[in-house]
């Protein structure tokens, strides 16, 4: 697997670059050529090719994000997402939830904006002790963005469950 995951970054890193380009269609096409690599390789069903296949149809989403085609976007995180799932959870698992929500934020659907963010938050305090502090900072964030919604009520459970992890209560 190290020559296929060279490989692989190389693509990932290139799209990135054709995307801040905005040669989307290029970007698009190189990670369609990375997927088509990782299926046809026999470690796609290991833990590292899912990882992969993941990290790519990311990249995709962050084609359709940078094009601010939203609901491509969300159906690209979602497959990205489908992959993190059969993963342990871990921070990647947050990061694909978080990126879900922005394209679902870019959509307006502010509901499924604000699941996305809080599991992302939830995976994040239970995969990542080392980052309470950053963790309360997020979920005081999305509080914030609770208020602006009109949902005062929700946003001080969040500040509370933020004022928790900073003391250490959770």
């Amino acid at each position: 697997m190290p020559n296929l995951t060279q490989k692989l970054q190389k693509f990932k890193d290139i799209s990135v670059k054709l995307t801040l380009s905005e040669r989307f269609g290029d970007a698009l096409k190189i990670c369609e050529a990375a997927i088509e690599m990782l299926d046809a390789s026999a470690e796609k069903d290991s833990p590292e090719g899912i990882k992969w296949l993941g990290a790519l149809e990311s990249a995709k989403a962050g084609v359709f994000m940078a094009q601010k085609d939203f609901a491509k976007a969300k159906d690209a995180y979602c497959a990205a997402l489908e992959h993190i799932a059969m993963l342990p959870r871990g921070v990647e698992f947050s990061v694909a939830l978080d990126n879900l929500a922005k394209a679902f934020q870019g959509l307006g659907d502010a509901q499924n904006y604000i699941s996305c963010k809080l599991a992302a938050l939830e995976n994040l305090e239970e995969t990542a002790a080392a980052s309470k502090g950053l963790v309360a900072k997020k979920y005081k964030s999305l509080a914030g963005e609770m208020e602006a919604l009109g949902r005062s009520a929700e946003a001080i459970e969040l500040r509370r469950k933020a004022q928790k992890i900073e003391e250490g209560g959770l």
